[in-house]
């Protein structure tokens, strides 16, 4: 299946540097080199021989896409083969109220990387931590740059799982945080996707 690629921003507010993406067909949601933020299947975006980009599903139960599926037994051997996109990104000018209007679950444990305005990501917050930093007397006007996480594990797509799985259990969120060559988010992988990766 082929799908046209968009340069849109990840986070809610668009306030980011728009970056490449495919669009899920079934569910509309943006998808870099990971996996769909919504089913957590994995979907790899691989160059066709026409040069265009196509989806690639590698879920032996998707609904859409071509299969191609792992070996029985084989393993991923690089963090790109783990990767999926968070549901949902924000900026750093992002304030505690404009994002938890937009979270389906406010008071969740969902990695939520915060991206500055070249979609680099420089910290994390999640629900709980927000509905934390109220407690402690944070304006909801705050801006997630005020509140958030300043430590993320940032790796390149290409590391194999063995070295991820080091890194991961060293990292203060539990996930990792691949990016591409200029340094923007291609998407995150947590303890559990290594693990049975």
């Amino acid at each position: 299946m082929h799908l046209p690629l968009a340069f849109r921003p990840l986070d809610v507010e668009g306030r980011t540097k728009p970056i490449p993406l495919v669009m899920c067909p079934t569910r509309s949601t943006a998808m870099t080199a990971g996996g769909c933020g919504q089913c957590r299947h994995f979907k790899r975006i691989e160059i066709g021989p026409d040069g265009r980009p196509q989806l690639r599903c590698l879920d032996g139960g998707a609904t859409h896409g071509p299969r191609a599926e792992r070996p029985r037994g084989q393993r991923a051997r690089t963090v790109l083969e783990l990767l999926r996109v968070p549901s949902v990104c924000a900026s750093l000018e992002t304030t505690i109220a404009g994002l938890l209007c937009v979270l389906e679950a406010p008071q969740g444990s969902e990695l939520i990387p915060v991206l500055d305005q070249r979609a680099i990501p420089r910290g994390y917050v999640t629900g709980a931590l927000l509905q934390e930093r109220i407690a402690e007397g944070a304006p909801i006007d705050s801006p997630l740059a005020h509140v958030m996480v300043p430590f993320l594990t940032r790796v390149p797509p290409d590391l194999s799982v063995d070295e991820a799985r080091k890194l991961v259990d060293a990292s203060l969120s539990g996930h990792l945080v691949a990016l591409g060559c200029d340094g923007s988010l291609l998407g995150v992988v947590g303890a559990a996707e290594l693990a049975s990766g």
